[in-house]
């Protein structure tokens, strides 16, 4: 890569990861060919890197393992979203008003995630 790409891929980056990383990372980009991908991963890791310096303050380990459980619980609702509409215009979805087995167990795990979203949001919130 040229010298100017590279300068201005490697200011993208917050100033503290620069003074500690900076020097390295731009001699190495120097030694490697510019193409798009790169490029986009390049200000991928940056713009990462800029989220992360947003935190400056720190959390103890119950608001990290609160914020873990929030994350959780969002890929759980999404996949549980996700699997219920892809269920719903399945033969699977006539199946189980067919069988009680199947429309017990399903009933027992929509239960059990409105139960799980009901906890968290009574341990999380108020926190």
């Amino acid at each position: 890569m040229n010298a100017r790409l590279v300068r201005q891929l490697v200011n993208f980056y917050p100033q503290e990861w620069r003074t500690r990383y900076g020097e390295e990372f731009q001699s190495f980009l120097e030694t490697h060919p510019a193409n798009l991908q790169t490029v986009l991963n390049i200000i991928g890791g940056a713009m990462h890197e800029r989220v992360l310096s947003l935190r400056r303050f720190k959390m103890d380990r119950r608001q990290n393992s609160l914020t873990l459980m929030l994350y959780a619980s969002l890929g759980a609702l999404a996949a549980g979203i996700n699997f219920y509409w892809t269920v719903a215009d399945t033969p699977l979805a006539a199946t189980m008003h067919n069988y009680s087995a199947l429309f017990t167990s399903w009933n027992l795990v929509r239960a059990g995630s409105l139960l799980a979203l009901a906890a968290f949001a009574t341990v999380g919130i108020p926190l």
